[in-house]
């Protein structure tokens, strides 16, 4: 592949490779948000392969770095991305919110923002680089719902961690890495980036018009999911009808555990919402738990605890990965 560039800030034209295994839908749209960002003809060819960007030197660069991130994201704006802030310089700006807005943001509101102020926006994968430290408490997920437990260490050649559920030693299991997290604090702080060719210093434009608009919408959004209101996508359960056969939306704050109204909430807390229990290592394994009705686990036979699964013995299998190589 030829790739032609220029040795002075004119217009000229570079012609790129386009990773392996991404859909040429994703290619296109990606084409699109790039060239709506920096100022840059984009243009996806999908049937070589190849991406063209045609511009001025700057605006083919600021191409390209958008390029790296957009790759990464595989098709959905609201995929968080691996990167370093030290190494992009200019061009580069930084919202702050907190956890529980960050929640609320999606690939729909993302696309709001980056059609009106003609801007890329994105989050950062932050636990790419994370480093856990044995006995942190962390958060994992558990038949979709988020679960406390403490980090033990890294299972060898899988990826993998090992999670303490329980007091008893047995009370282990494996996690995959993107299913660990921090616990949830909703006014900790986080950061949205937005990368623009333009500062927009008078809030019309760029990245003035792109933190106005984006403070309106997650301010929406927010006070939506914090009543309960429902929103396509935030509930995998329908409505429930309640005493007068109107419908309830689901409680937002009872899916998290946290709504304190209890049976005076206005709405559903169905079972859909409820936390499900993490599974009894004595009962899964003999068939018995000496502790009986008073046992904090489940004793329901759970499709996890058949042959070789992360709840075995607590390790077991799945420490050894199944061969003698590591993934990395």
């Amino acid at each position: 592949l030829k790739v032609r560039t220029s040795t002075e800030p004119s217009l000229d034209t570079e012609v790129l490779p386009t990773p392996n295994g991404i859909a040429p839908k994703v290619l296109e749209n990606a084409s699109r948000r790039v060239a709506r960002a920096t100022r840059c003809c984009v243009e996806a060819f999908t049937s070589n392969s190849v991406m063209a960007l045609y511009g001025d030197r700057d605006a083919r660069e600021r191409a390209k770095q958008c390029l790296q991130w957009v790759y990464q994201q595989n098709g959905d704006p609201a995929c968080g991305v691996a990167f370093n802030p030290a190494d992009v310089g200019q061009h580069l700006y930084l919202m702050t919110v907190t956890e529980s807005e960050k929640e609320v943001i999606d690939a729909d509101l993302i696309q709001a923002i980056e059609n009106d102020a003609e801007v890329f926006v994105f989050m950062r994968d932050e636990l790419a680089d994370k480093k856990w430290e044995y006995g942190q408490t962390v958060e994992f997920k558990y038949n979709g719902s988020w679960v406390r437990g403490d980090f033990m260490r890294r299972v060898p050649g899988r990826k993998e961690y090992k999670i303490k559920y329980g007091k008893r030693a047995q009370d282990e299991c494996n996690v995959a890495f993107e299913d660990v997290r921090e616990p949830r604090d909703p006014l900790r702080k986080t950061t949205l980036f937005v990368y623009s060719h333009d500062s927009g210093s008078n809030g019309e434009s760029g990245y003035g018009l792109a933190e106005k608009k984006a403070t309106e919408l997650i301010r929406d959004a927010a006070g939506r999911a914090f009543t309960g209101q429902y929103s396509a996508g935030m509930y995998t359960a329908g409505s429930v009808p309640n005493s007068s056969g109107q419908e309830q939306q689901p409680c937002f704050q009872f899916a998290k555990g946290q709504c304190t109204r209890g049976s005076s909430c206005r709405y559903s807390h169905g079972e859909a919402s409820e936390k499900p229990k993490l599974p009894c290592w004595y009962f899964q394994q003999k068939g018995y738990c000496q502790d009986g009705a008073r046992c904090t686990f489940s004793h329901e036979k759970d499709s996890t605890t058949s042959g070789h699964s992360s709840w075995n013995h607590g390790g077991g299998w799945n420490d050894r990965g199944g061969d003698n190589k590591r993934a990395y």
